[in-house]
């Protein structure tokens, strides 16, 4: 398999690559398949990517996402849907419909996602200056291990919940545990059996 690189500005067309990386800023207008994508700068795919692994250094776009694991230190926003085995993203995350993803942590106070589905979520507030307290806005996380803060949503469900400051759940559900900061806003609780 062939390597496509991008230094400066460009496009690639898609196809099937061992690695593809833009370095400035890159447009890809078709169905993408790698090994592995690497973006430090700005880029946009116009459709589908299937990578196994991606790191994001910066700002990215895509309509799908499909990896085995994604590391973003940046933007990535994602039209439809994500889904990986793992996620590290420090920054900001929107994903418009939904997020399946077995092992994902989230560092960020203004990210959005319609849905996020998974075994382990970590989201943790990204420091940020002058006491800002904005949220991360998930209408919908499901997993098995939950521990979040600074996330305001419709609902939350998992067997191990912990629910952290500045959290704002309409409804929390759980199987095994529950754990709630003082200074977090639930409107239910609801134990699973």
């Amino acid at each position: 398999m062939n390597d496509s690189k991008i230094y400066g500005a460009g496009t690639i067309s898609g196809g099937t690559f061992r690695e593809v990386s833009i370095a400035g800023s890159g447009k890809i207008t078709g169905k993408l398949t790698a090994e592995t994508l690497v973006i430090s700068g700005a880029g946009k795919a116009m459709d589908n990517l299937d990578v196994k692994t991606m790191k994001v250094s910066g700002t990215f776009s895509a309509k799908n996402i499909k990896t085995q694991e994604i590391k973003v230190s940046g933007v990535l926003k994602v039209a439809e849907n994500l889904s990986s085995a793992k996620a590290h993203v420090s920054g900001s995350l929107i994903v418009k419909k939904e997020a399946n993803v077995d092992d994902f942590y989230l560092k960020s106070s203004n990210s959005e996602i319609q849905a996020l589905h998974g075994d382990k979520v970590t989201i943790k507030r990204e420091l940020a200056f002058f006491f800002n307290t904005k949220h991360n806005q998930i209408e919908e996380i499901e997993a098995t291990t939950i521990d979040i803060e600074y996330v305001k949503g419709k609902r939350v469900s998992g067997d191990y919940v912990t629910i952290g400051q500045g959290c704002i759940i309409e409804t929390v559900e759980y199987h095994s545990k529950i754990t709630v900061h003082k200074e977090a806003k639930i409107d239910n609780i609801v134990k699973l059996s």
